[in-house]
């Protein structure tokens, strides 16, 4: 094998190379962006959970331990529950 050869089997084999790592550079970049996307919407999200949920019965029960709560309103807040959770 001659020392031109070598020369030309190299260059092939380091073009092939830097191909891969920017082909594998691409796509970590691209996993990167879509986990601190899913971060950030675990965190966004569970704020918003924690800041807009209300549970409807609980609510209701409150409500009947400060002596404002009627039958009615108990059922009533049972069945928003119900909907919440379908």
């Amino acid at each position: 094998m001659s020392e031109d050869e070598t020369a030309a089997r190299l260059a092939v084999h380091e073009a092939v190379c830097a191909e891969r790592w920017k082909q594998a550079s691409d796509r970590l970049a691209r996993i990167e962006i879509a986990l601190a996307a899913i971060v950030l919407l675990l965190l966004i999200g569970e704020g918003s959970l924690l800041a807009t949920s209300q549970d409807p019965l609980r609510a209701a029960v409150r409500r009947r331990h400060s002596g404002r709560l009627t039958r009615r309103s108990l059922r009533s807040a049972a069945y928003a529950r119900q909907i919440a959770i379908r």
